[in-house]
């Protein structure tokens, strides 16, 4: 019988319906981390279908602990993580960049963004910023057009969700803000009382080793942060959350995507703590061209980067233009 399951599964896809929890939700905690994902694909046991409590921010210690193997005999603990996010043992060695600055040593971490600097032209982060889809420009694409989404096809307008960390189009968006933030008389300051790291730097991505080198979790990509967008665009808040960020690159304008979360799961930063930052993920929508017609077609996104700045960055930015409130979903879609 499981055979012919396994058989008539093979040859009909079906829709796979993960629920994250049915546990009492903190108001306080980002949506994007309790909804139910839909995952269209043929069914089969996938790394992607797991889902951790992302309230749980492991310490140096717990992550020890969880990477210590039970003694013979000796159960294992019901915290212990699967092996897919077992934190690598072999950092990124220190090296020196093309001015000889030195980085580094880097600890991988497959669970949330460090609050520490890196730099955006790192060797071993090459790979992830070579996208063959075309960024939108001013010209043939406009700004994104998740608005004109129905609910149905809104996912699938959003995923699939890459790393994508151009340094080019990063640089970028740095220095606008910069510049917009020091008209404004807004000085960048560290991010909390006990991180000397500067507001306005870009951090570090969860990462793990594998095969083909250094990835960001697909079931992160796939799960929490396209979840943000989706709830920021279906069910936006009464403040807007999310924010188009026209950008000159190249010769040609990107349309990138802002949005501001709370630091906790994303970053080590816990619940409570006392800061004067908001944490900013950037995204900017893929192209592919179309077989039919040749004309390039929306299609997913990439999460380009996060950095935290000053809670006033944004009513400066959005008083000079620099970011627009992104429009919901239109009322009544179906």
């Amino acid at each position: 019988m499981k055979h012919l399951q396994d058989h008539l599964c093979t040859i009909f896809p079906i829709v796979l319906l993960t629920v994250v929890t049915t546990a009492a939700v903190d108001p306080e905690l980002s949506h994007a981390d309790f909804v139910p994902v839909w995952e269209e694909h043929i069914y089969r046991p996938h790394p992607a279908h797991f889902r951790y409590d992302p309230t749980i921010i492991p310490d140096s210690k717990t992550i020890s602990d969880l990477n210590q193997q039970p003694e013979s005999g000796e159960a294992s603990t019901s915290n212990a993580l699967p092996s897919f996010v077992t934190i690598s043992q072999h950092p990124i060695p220190a090296f020196r960049d093309a001015s000889g600055r030195e980085w580094g040593p880097f600890e991988l971490n497959p669970i949330h963004f460090q609050a520490l600097e890196y730099p955006l032209s790192m060797r071993e982060l090459e790979h992830l910023s070579k996208d063959h889809n075309l960024p939108g420009d001013v010209t043939s694409n406009g700004p994104p057009t998740f608005s004109l989404a129905s609910r149905r096809s809104l996912p699938s307008a959003i995923r699939p969700v890459v790393f994508n960390p151009q340094p080019e189009i990063l640089t970028q968006i740095s220095e606008v803000i910069q510049a917009r933030l020091a008209k404004a008389g807004i000085p960048l300051d560290t991010i909390s009382h006990d991180n000397p790291l500067q507001q306005g730097t870009y951090l570090p991505p969860p990462l793990r080793r594998t095969q083909n080198g250094l990835e960001f979790p697909s079931e992160l990509l796939e799960g929490r942060y396209s979840e943000i967008l989706y709830h920021r665009i279906r069910h936006p808040s009464p403040e807007p959350t999310l924010f188009t960020f026209p950008v000159a690159v190249g010769g040609r304008i990107r349309y990138v995507l802002a949005a501001t979360a709370k630091p906790a799961p994303h970053t080590p930063m816990r619940w409570g703590t006392r800061t004067t930052s908001t944490l900013w993920l950037f995204y900017e929508p893929r192209y592919t061209r179309s077989v039919f017609s040749g004309e390039p077609m929306q299609r997913g996104v990439s999460l380009l980067g996060a950095m935290f700045l000053p809670k006033f960055a944004e009513d400066a930015l959005v008083q000079s233009g620099v970011l627009i409130a992104y429009p919901s979903l239109r009322r009544g879609a179906r």
